[in-house]
């Protein structure tokens, strides 16, 4: 651990000083990584190995620590104004119309949903019965802040939260981190390129799985989208438990065709919501009714499309779709 001019690094040590680290192995079974068409790898970037460095470090070394602390406290204050800023914008544009344009964290979602919202239909209100999802979100954001921070004060990060929008104006989003290949330098080898990192807080049974969850997927998307929009080669992907407090990260080349086919899936998506046409409802197609049920704002409208189509006669009459209810 250095720091210089004010940041701190972690210095991965040489493979040879790293004999006492055990892989992760899952009790009991022989499975691959992952599942063989996702392509994922373990992560030259150690993103995991780090943050547990660093915590060990910011515990037992008391001048670490007081660096940390002063670091952290500094880079909270100067951001408490700008999350307000936004939540204030957020709340007045509660209600509007919101712009063509879908978002990358949307890409993974049921194209009907994501069409349905960008039309204005009027949202229900999610969550309703499981009140403790609100919290466990609270808690993902709160990790997310922290790990973001901590990769800041190790000298790892390039840029983070930053807006990225595609060159036709059908994905914008918010990408968490573009991690700094420059930092990430082991004896005797080439520098990593740069890469964007995506921070995933998750359930303990969900972590479990690892990169055979259900989540995956959509996730190398969102990410494949961010590094095609910026330019960049490699995603990296950090499952953060919020249960345990565990971490595991692995990485993926993101092939451009792929990148481009996220931002053909918005565009087609926008054009569906521009002719007043409802997709097909992939969630359902997919057998996801808890993502129906639970999680879509528009479940109730949806399931009546698919018993009469009533609601795609109300769109071609020319119903407004805020409206129909």
């Amino acid at each position: 651990m250095a720091i210089q001019d004010g940041a701190v690094f972690a210095v991965k040590p040489h493979a040879d000083d790293m004999s006492n680290r055990k892989p992760r192995r899952k009790k009991g079974e022989e499975r691959p990584f992952c599942p063989p068409e996702l392509a994922l790898l373990p992560s030259r970037y150690d993103v995991a190995w780090r943050l547990y460095h660093h915590y060990t470090m910011a515990r037992n070394d008391a001048a670490y620590g007081l660096a940390w602390n002063e670091f952290k406290n500094t880079q909270r204050h100067l951001r408490l104004e700008d999350s307000l800023k936004l939540a204030r914008k957020r709340a007045k544009m509660n209600g509007t119309p919101r712009a063509l344009r879908v978002r990358a964290s949307e890409l993974k979602n049921c194209a009907r949903a994501t069409a349905m919202d960008l039309m204005g239909f009027e949202r229900q209100d999610i969550g309703v019965d499981s009140p403790h999802w609100n919290l466990a979100a609270v808690y993902g954001e709160t990790v997310h802040e922290e790990v973001e921070l901590a990769l800041s004060f190790l000298g790892l990060v390039k840029k983070s939260e930053f807006y990225l929008r595609s060159a036709g104006d059908e994905i914008g989003g918010m990408a968490d981190i573009l991690l700094n290949g420059a930092a990430f330098v082991v004896a005797g080898e080439e520098p990593l390129p740069d890469a964007i990192l995506d921070i995933k807080s998750v359930g303990t049974d969900e972590f479990k799985k690892s990169w055979h969850g259900d989540k995956v997927r959509g996730y190398m998307q969102q990410i494949s989208a961010y590094a095609r929009i910026n330019g960049n080669s490699v995603g990296v992907i950090l499952l953060a438990d919020r249960g345990s407090g565990k971490f595991e990260d692995c990485e993926f080349v993101v092939e451009p065709a792929h990148g481009d086919a996220m931002i053909k899936r918005a565009a087609i998506i926008i054009r569906k919501a521009q002719a007043k046409q409802l997709p097909k409802p992939e969630a359902l197609d997919r057998g996801h009714k808890l993502e129906c049920l639970k999680f879509c704002p528009f479940a109730n409208i949806c399931r009546r499309q698919q018993e009469d189509g009533s609601v795609q006669f109300a769109l071609d009459a020319g119903e407004e779709p805020k409206n129909i209810k």
